[in-house]
């Protein structure tokens, strides 16, 4: 009576029948077995790790995204509390109030992608002192989204956290890439205007492969010149692998891109990370 569903990449989701008194030591046992599973590749041993959200109900009793999002958010919890565990959401309420909180944004971060609810707004950069080398404007582009019931515009502080929280960042980026590119290839005249455009990318994005592939692909067959667009890379957002962030950021650089360091002395304050 028991059903499994594969809900995306490595989640799943089960839908077990019984007594709710049962139903952790069922799923302890389930996690001690996928524990101890190994899988042999080549010269290597495998092995797999769980992290579960256990939500006891009853039928009728909660709606599906309900159900859904305190199940997500009690496996984000075992997640965060080193994985291989199961959490249930009998939780501090409290703690789970925050957390489901954030995954209703995340929802709605991932709504307001597919009904382009995002809008963006540009932000000038002016020197302090003198003037700038070069002609055109130069903007940092920034991120607003649209509350789909009240009209109101939302700014970054409200869904940022989420998006980063539940790995939206990536898809976020992705957005914004397209949404500016496309409105300034649209409008010839505005990009002809422009000196330098800046746009911001999360950590995430910078050590993602595919982002990387999208990234340089979209930017050397638009028709806006790689020479007007700046990537911002935020200091306080700790980049898991140099390594294959400085190989995008050369990919980029060498299409004419330029990148800066943005925040720079608000978060790490590291000369090496600069370097």
């Amino acid at each position: 009576g028991d059903r499994v569903f594969r809900i995306g990449g490595d989640e799943f989701a089960l839908l077990l029948a019984g007594e709710p008194g049962e139903m952790e030591s069922r799923l302890q046992q389930l996690q001690r077995a996928i524990e101890s599973y190994r899988v042999g590749w080549q010269d290597h041993v495998l092995n797999i790790t769980v992290s579960i959200g256990l939500v006891n109900f009853k039928p009728g009793e909660i709606e599906y995204a309900r159900l859904l999002s305190l199940a997500d958010a009690a496996c984000f919890t075992a997640k965060e509390l080193g994985g291989n565990r199961v959490v249930s959401s009998s939780l501090d309420p409290r703690e789970m109030q925050e957390r489901t909180k954030a995954m209703r944004w995340a929802l709605r971060i991932r709504e307001a992608i597919d009904r382009n609810l995002f809008e963006l707004d540009c932000q000038s950069i002016t020197p302090v002192h003198g003037k700038r080398a070069g002609g055109g404007r130069h903007f940092e582009v920034l991120l607003r989204m649209r509350d789909p019931e009240t009209g109101e515009r939302l700014a970054p502080d409200h869904f940022i956290p989420a998006a980063e929280r539940f790995q939206l960042g990536v898809s976020l980026d992705r957005h914004v890439v397209n949404l500016t590119l496309g409105w300034l290839e649209a409008r010839g005249e505005a990009a002809e205007s422009v000196g330098l455009c800046a746009i911001n990318l999360t950590a995430a994005s910078l050590v993602d492969e595919g982002f990387a592939n999208f990234l340089y692909q979209r930017v050397k067959n638009g028709r806006l010149s790689p020479r007007k667009i700046c990537f911002e890379v935020t200091e306080t957002s700790a980049v898991r692998d140099l390594g294959r962030a400085q190989a995008l950021i050369a990919q980029m650089r060498s299409l004419g891109c330029s990148f800066s360091l943005d925040d720079f002395g608000t978060g790490f304050c590291s000369f090496n990370y600069l370097r």
